[in-house]
């Protein structure tokens, strides 16, 4: 759908015409959690009502489940680490080693 714009540049106002297109949005993916955060470009994880954290892809499909005790809050900490808030303290994850 073209529209006008107008412009003035050293007092000589000008019009053009310019066309506008939208584009499809893509699908939205839902899942329940309590955080969602990037881990890597192509991957995020989230921490689930029964404190598990859950690495997934961009298809929304599960790679890793690590069990971890008490987290109540994860933070992004650097491609591959997180950083998690438990009632005594934080603690940084690495996401790859497990650890």
């Amino acid at each position: 759908m073209p529209f006008p714009l107008y412009a003035s540049a050293e007092g000589r106002p000008k019009m053009k015409i310019f066309n506008c297109f939208r584009f499809p949005a893509p699908e939205g993916k839902r899942a329940s959690g309590l955080t969602a955060v990037w881990v890597a470009r192509n991957r995020f994880a989230v921490l689930d009502r029964t404190h598990t954290i859950i690495i997934k892809n961009l298809k929304n499909e599960i790679t890793k489940k690590v069990q971890v005790p008490a987290v109540d809050e994860m933070f992004y900490a650097g491609t591959g680490s997180l950083l998690l808030r438990t009632p005594e303290g934080m603690t940084l994850y690495d996401v790859q080693q497990k650890r």
